[in-house]
């Protein structure tokens, strides 16, 4: 396989009723130049099986195992394994657009953003107990997060963070790789985004917002 462009850190655990859609979106990327790496963190389920299925047909699909320690954990782990000069995040109950990663990877090179950002739709699977027996997955609300422009200034940042403009989510977006072994500190997104921040400037090139979809349970 040739040097990935985005390496796309799937942090797992007891997830195998959702995993083959997350799995599925991620191998159907315009993109071709990914790598997934699946992290599973100590699933007692069948989600490490369903992970060495996808990798024993399609290379780009990277199995880690290690003992249950959290998602910070996990995800810090696909860092240290990642290839690419992009990062991308997504949980085992997203599934996201085709064209998803190729049109976050073409924003952040033609504007040099260091980090880009997407909508996403919030949804309730059919088999979650307040779909009340629906037989297809009910869609809550778009959340349209999308910011027009491409913003260096510290303040202007922050403040895009409190108005929630820059969602405090890791999944929605695409990081350039900035520091050697940079990290996701246990706690809240948003520190994986000011740990980043310090030494380099986080510009968010404005677009029309692409969905991606998770569980809202």
């Amino acid at each position: 396989m040739p040097s990935p462009l985005i390496s796309v850190i799937v942090p797992i655990y007891n997830m195998e009723s959702l995993l083959p859609r997350c799995l599925d979106s991620l191998a159907a990327q315009t993109l071709r130049d990914l790598e997934i790496i699946c992290v599973d963190d100590g699933s007692t389920d069948g989600s490490g099986g369903i992970v060495r299925k996808y990798a024993s047909g399609d290379s780009r699909f990277r199995l880690i195992t290690q003992e249950n320690s959290g998602r910070a954990e996990a995800r810090n782990a696909g860092i240290r394994a990642a290839a690419a000069p992009y990062l991308g995040f997504a949980d085992p109950d997203d599934y996201v657009e085709p064209d998803m990663y190729e049109r976050l990877y073409r924003l952040a090179e033609e504007s040099g953003a260091d980090m880009v950002q997407c909508s996403y739709s919030p949804f309730l699977p059919a088999e979650s107990g307040e779909s009340r027996g629906m037989a297809e997955e009910k869609l809550l609300h778009i959340e349209n997060t999308a910011c027009d422009g491409v913003f260096t200034e510290k303040g202007e940042i922050f403040r895009l963070f409190l108005e929630d403009r820059i969602t405090g989510v890791v999944w929605s977006k695409l990081f350039r790789r900035l520091l050697p072994g940079c990290s996701a500190p246990p706690g809240s997104p948003p520190a994986f985004f000011l740990h980043q921040r310090r030494r380099h400037p986080l510009r968010f090139p404005g677009h029309r917002p692409l969905p991606q979809r998770r569980p809202h349970l």
